[in-house]
């Protein structure tokens, strides 16, 4: 949960850094996700990163924060495991690596082919 959380809140900055204006951030962790969409006051333990997330997100035009299973996110997978194989941080933007392509075409068929909103 904590990892996913300040992924989440990297993501922004990130997001915010290339001075983008809509963006989602997808992932697996349920409880994350139901927190970032709820106004209410975060009380669990990592409710302080949830606030700062929500503060973040509210300066973009539109940021959609998505649940999905890992089951059906092989791209995600991959991508983590890719990462832990290098000492170096590894930012893709509009290109697709080629390690990714044949999770990617996965993904496709899993979700029906259809793009996320």
């Amino acid at each position: 949960m904590q990892l996913m959380t300040e992924a989440a809140l990297l993501a922004l900055s990130f997001a915010a850094d290339l001075s983008l204006y809509d963006i989602m951030i997808e992932g697996d962790c349920a409880d994350l996700f139901l927190a970032l969409q709820n106004p209410e006051k975060c009380l669990a333990p990592f409710g302080t990163l949830v606030e700062d997330i929500q503060w973040r997100a509210s300066h973009f035009r539109k940021v959609v924060f998505s649940f999905t299973n890992s089951l059906y996110n092989q791209v995600a997978h991959v991508i983590a495991k890719e990462a832990l194989k290098r000492n170096s941080i590894g930012i893709m933007v509009e290109e697709c690596p080629p390690f990714l392509l044949n999770s990617i075409q996965i993904d496709k068929k899993e979700k029906g082919g259809i793009p996320p909103p």
